[in-house]
C-alpha cells in the first residue's frame, strides 16, 4: 500500500515546525507519530492514495497548520460507486468500500478554509448522478477530530443534482466526529444545492450488515460538534445530517446555521430539520441524543407542497423509525415562526420507542425535553400528531400547552377528566384536570 510521504511546511510557523521536527523525520502513521498534513498538497496526496485503494485503515494523520484550499475545487477524499459504472451499474450515492477513508484524522485544532466543490460536466452531475461532496467525500469507520472546516460553495441551481456537506459527503458503517466545527455557506436561495445537503454530513447510508442495526454497532457518533454553515438545498436538508439511515449517537451537538429547503423537487420524501433532515427506517435504527441544541433558523419555501411542509422540524424533519429514540437534554430555539420538532405525514411511521412528547422553555430560551408534566407548568408539545398522552396529575391541577406544535390528546386516571381553554388568540391552551361528572 502506498503511504503519504509528501510533507510540506509552507504554512507552518517556526514555532510549530520546531515542535514537529522530530515527527517530520520519524512519522509512521501511528498515534504517537502520525503523518503530518500541513498544506493542500498534503491533502492531495492523501486523496490520491485513497483513490488508488489505500484506505488508510488504522493510520493516523495530524494537521499541523491552517490550510487555505484556494480557488481550485476540491473533489474530496474517497470515491463512490458511480465512478466505476462497469463494476457497479446504475447510479448510487454509496461509497466504495475499497476506496473510502478509514483512518484517523486529527485536525490539531486547525482549520481548512475556502472549501469549494467541482461541478462535473458530462456523465456525472448534469446527467443524473447524485453527487455528494465534502472535505472527505466518503468514509467508513473513520475518526475525524479537532477540526474546523469552512465551506464557500454555490449550489449551482435547483436542476443540478449536486449536494454535500462541509466535513463528510457520504458515510457507511459508521464514523466518529469529535470536537469538530463546520462554517460558511453551502448554496443560496438563488442557487441552492439540487441534492441532499447539510452542515456536517450529507448522507449516512445503510450499514453493510443488517445485524448491526439497532445495536449502535458501527454507529455514527458525534461529540462536541457545532454547525455554523447556512445550508440551502432542494432535497433533504439538515443542520448536522441531511439523510440518515443508520444508528446515531449525538452528544453536545449544536446547529447555529440557517437550514432552508428551497422549492425545486416534488419528491414525497424530501424534508428539512435543524439537526437531521430525514431519518429513515430501513435498518431499524436507534437514536440516542444528549445535549442536542438547534438554535438555527429552519425554513421551507412558502410555495412548497403541503407534504413537504409537513416534513419540516426544529429537530428532525421526517422521522421514520422502528427502533428506540433515547433522549437526554434537547434544546430548541423557539420563536413565532418556529416549525414543530417534527410532524407526521402519510409516510411518517413510528412503531415504538419514541419516549418524549413535551418540552419546557428554560431561562436560556431553549426548549428542554421533560419526562413528565408538573402542575402549573407551561409546556411545548413536541410531537405534531394528536397522540394519546398520559396526564398523571391530580384533580384541580393545571398545565399550559403551546399548541403551535400540535394538539395533544390527553388520557387521565380513573374518575378524572381534562378540559382545555385557549388563552385569547394565542397558541396557548390551559388544561385542567377535574373529577369526571
Amino acid at each position: 500500500m502506498a503511504k503519504v510521504n509528501l510533507i510540506t511546511t509552507e504554512n507552518v510557523t517556526p514555532a510549530e515546525l520546531a515542535s514537529l521536527k522530530g515527527l517530520l523525520s520519524t512519522q509512521a502513521g501511528t498515534a504517537a507519530n502520525p503523518y503530518i498534513i500541513a498544506s493542500r498538497a498534503d491533502l492531495e496526496q492523501l486523496r490520491t492514495d485513497v483513490a488508488n485503494g489505500d484506505c488508510k485503515e488504522g493510520v493516523h494523520f495530524l494537521q499541523a497548520a491552517d490550510i487555505d484550499m484556494g480557488d481550485e475545487p476540491w473533489p474530496g477524499i474517497g470515491r463512490k460507486k458511480h465512478e466505476l459504472p462497469d463494476e457497479y451499474p446504475g447510479l448510487s450515492d454509496e461509497p466504495l468500500e475499497d476506496y473510502c477513508f478509514k483512518g484517523v484524522y486529527d485536525g490539531g485544532g486547525h482549520s481548512v478554509y475556502n472549501l469549494k466543490f467541482p461541478l462535473v460536466e458530462g456523465d456525472d452531475v448534469l446527467d443524473g448522478t447524485n453527487e455528494l461532496y465534502g472535505l472527505f467525500r466518503s468514509c467508513m469507520g473513520a475518526t475525524i477530530r479537532n477540526l474546523s472546516v469552512y465551506v464557500a460553495q454555490d449550489g449551482y441551481g435547483k436542476d443540478k443534482k449536486f449536494g454535500g456537506a462541509a466535513i463528510v459527503g457520504t458515510v457507511k458503517d459508521g464514523i466518529t466526529l469529535v470536537n469538530c466545527t463546520a462554517g460558511g455557506y453551502l448554496g443560496s436561495r438563488e442557487n441552492p444545492c439540487g441534492h441532499n445537503a447539510a452542515g456536517v454530513i450529507a448522507y449516512v447510508c445503510t450499514p453493510t450488515s443488517a445485524a448491526d442495526a439497532g445495536t449502535f454497532a458501527h454507529c455514527v457518533h458525534l461529540v462536541n460538534v457545532t454547525n455554523n454553515v447556512n445550508v440551502f438545498a432542494t432535497r433533504k436538508v439538515g443542520g448536522i445530517v441531511a439523510f440518515l439511515v443508520h444508528d446515531i449517537i449525538l452528544e453536545n451537538v449544536v446547529n447555529n446555521g440557517n437550514v432552508v429547503r428551497v422549492t425545486g423537487s416534488s419528491r414525497a420524501d424530501d424534508a428539512v430539520g435543524g439537526i437531521v433532515g430525514f431519518a429513515h427506517y430501513t435498518t431499524l435504527p436507534t437514536y440516542r441524543l444528549n445535549g442536542v441544541v438547534n438554535a438555527g433558523h429552519v425554513e421551507v419555501s412558502a410555495d412548497a407542497a403541503d407534504g413537504t411542509k409537513g416534513s419540516c422540524g426544529q429537530l428532525v424533519g421526517c422521522f421514520c423509525a422502528r427502533g428506540g429514540f433515547n433522549t437526554g437534554d434537547i434544546g430548541l430555539r423557539l420563536d413565532k415562526a418556529a416549525l414543530p420538532l417534527t410532524r407526521y405525514t402519510s409516510y411518517f411511521n413510528v412503531l415504538g420507542g419514541l419516549r418524549f412528547k413535551f418540552g419546557v422553555v428554560g431561562a436560556d430560551g431553549l426548549c428542554h425535553v421533560v419526562p413528565e408534566l408538573v402542575d402549573g407548568g407551561t409546556y411545548v408539545y413536541l410531537i405534531g400528531k394528536a397522540t394519546d398522552c398520559a396526564l398523571n396529575l391530580p384533580a384541580g391541577a393545571k398545565v399550559t400547552i403551546d399548541q403551535r406544535f400540535g394538539v395533544p390528546n390527553f388520557t387521565v386516571g380513573a374518575g378524572l377528566a381534562v378540559s382545555g381553554v385557549q388563552e385569547g388568540d394565542t397558541g396557548l391552551w390551559t388544561y385542567t384536570v377535574t373529577a369526571a361528572s
